[in-house]
C-alpha cells in the first residue's frame, strides 16, 4: 500500500441540517489530503439536500448522491458504488472526526487491512465526554484472529465507524449492509468483512466523535421486535463463523458466550421494560436453551444462573445480579 493511502469517507444523511455543516468541517480541517468525502442525501425533508450541494460547489473534495428515502444501509451501499479510495471510512452526519484522525489511521494501513480506531461518546446536554474503554492496554495493538470473541464483546465491533476498510476487499467480495435490517447491520456487515483479512490494527487513541443524544438520524430508528432481531443477527454470526477452519473449539466456546450474553441483554431488556411476556419467550425459544446449555456444558456459567434461566426465571435472575451488582460495589468502596 503506498505510504498515502487515498480514502473515501462516507457520510449518509437525512435530515441533518443541524449538524451535517460541523461533520464536514471536521474532515475538511484535517491535515491529511488524499482523501474524498461522498454525502448521500438519503431523501431528506429539510435542508440537507442545500447544504450538500453548497459543499459539492464549493470543494472538489466533496461528492454528493441525492436518493430517495430507503434507510441508512441502502445510503451507506450507494456510497460505497461511487468509492474510489484505497480505503473506506463510514462517518455519521450527527458525528464528527477528532483532529488528525486521518493521519492516525492512515499510519497502519502498511501492516493491516483494517484499522479500528478508538471513540469517545459526546452527551452535549451535559457538556461531557466519555472515553470508551479498550480491551487492551497498549497504545497500538496488532490483533490476532483468535481475538475475535473479546473484539466482538467490545462495543466498537457493533458499529461501522471510525474505522478504515480496505475497499479492493469489499469490493472483491462484494460486502454490502443488509438493506432490509435498520438494527444490527453494523456488526454483520463487520463480521463478514472479519472472514476476509488476515491482520488487523487497533488503537486506543481517540479518532471519533460519537453523539449520542440525536434521534432523528439515520442510525436510530424504533425497533419492533428487539428479540427477533438479536436471535437473527447472532444466527447470522454462528453461520457465517461456523465455515471459518480457524475458528478452534476454544473460539467457538467464547463466541458461544457472546450470543448468550446478547441474549442476556435481551431478557433485561424486557425485565426494565416489565414485559414479563417477552421475558419467557426468550427464555423459552429454543436458541437461547441450545446456548444456554452449551454454557454449563463449557462451564461458563454458574449454577444458579443456570437453574433460574432454565425454569424461566429471567426477571428473578435480573434482579439476584442487580443485589449481586449492588453488593461488590458497595464492599469496593468501603475497601478503599
Amino acid at each position: 500500500m503506498k505510504e498515502k493511502p487515498f480514502i473515501s469517507i462516507i457520510i449518509p444523511a437525512y435530515n441533518a441540517e443541524t449538524t451535517l455543516k460541523r461533520c464536514v468541517r471536521s474532515v475538511l480541517i484535517q491535515d491529511y489530503e488524499e482523501y474524498e468525502i461522498i454525502i448521500v442525501d438519503d431523501g431528506s425533508k429539510d435542508e440537507t439536500s442545500a447544504i450538500c450541494d453548497w459543499y459539492e460547489k464549493k470543494y472538489k473534495a466533496v461528492q454528493v448522491i441525492h436518493s430517495e428515502n430507503k434507510g441508512v444501509s441502502s445510503a451507506r451501499n450507494l456510497g460505497l458504488e461511487k468509492a474510489m479510495g484505497d480505503y473506506i471510512l463510514f462517518l455519521d452526519a450527527d458525528d464528527q472526526l477528532v483532529s488528525d484522525a486521518l493521519n492516525t489511521l492512515a499510519a497502519h494501513t502498511a501492516n493491516a487491512e483494517w484499522i479500528i480506531g478508538n471513540y469517545f461518546l459526546v452527551e452535549e446536554e451535559k457538556n461531557r465526554r466519555i472515553a470508551h474503554q479498550m480491551y487492551f492496554n497498549e497504545g497500538v495493538h496488532e490483533g490476532k484472529w483468535n481475538e475475535l470473541p473479546e473484539l466482538a464483546s467490545n462495543r466498537l465491533f457493533h458499529f461501522i465507524w471510525g474505522k478504515l476498510y480496505d475497499r479492493h476487499i469489499i469490493q472483491q467480495f462484494q460486502l454490502r449492509f443488509n438493506e432490509n435490517m435498520s438494527y444490527g447491520e453494523d456488526i454483520l456487515f463487520n463480521t463478514y468483512y472479519y472472514t476476509h483479512i488476515k491482520h488487523f490494527v487497533a488503537l486506543n487513541t481517540a479518532v471519533y466523535a460519537y453523539s449520542c443524544h440525536l434521534t432523528t438520524g439515520l442510525s436510530n430508528q424504533p425497533q419492533l421486535d428487539e428479540w427477533k432481531t438479536q436471535k437473527r443477527i447472532c444466527q447470522e454470526m454462528q453461520r457465517v463463523l461456523q465455515k471459518e477452519d480457524e475458528m478452534s473449539a476454544d473460539i467457538k466456546a467464547r463466541m458461544n458466550h457472546f450470543y448468550y450474553a446478547q441474549c442476556i441483554a435481551s431478557v433485561e431488556r424486557a425485565v426494565c421494560e416489565g414485559n414479563k411476556q417477552e421475558v419467557k419467550r426468550i427464555c423459552h425459544s429454543r436458541f437461547f436453551r441450545e446456548l444456554l446449555e452449551k454454557e454449563k456444558q463449557l462451564k461458563q456459567i454458574c449454577g444458579i444462573d443456570y437453574f433460574l434461566l432454565k425454569r424461566n426465571k429471567g426477571s428473578f435472575y435480573c434482579w439476584l445480579h442487580s443485589v449481586y451488582v449492588k453488593f461488590k460495589n458497595l464492599k469496593e468502596l468501603r475497601s478503599r
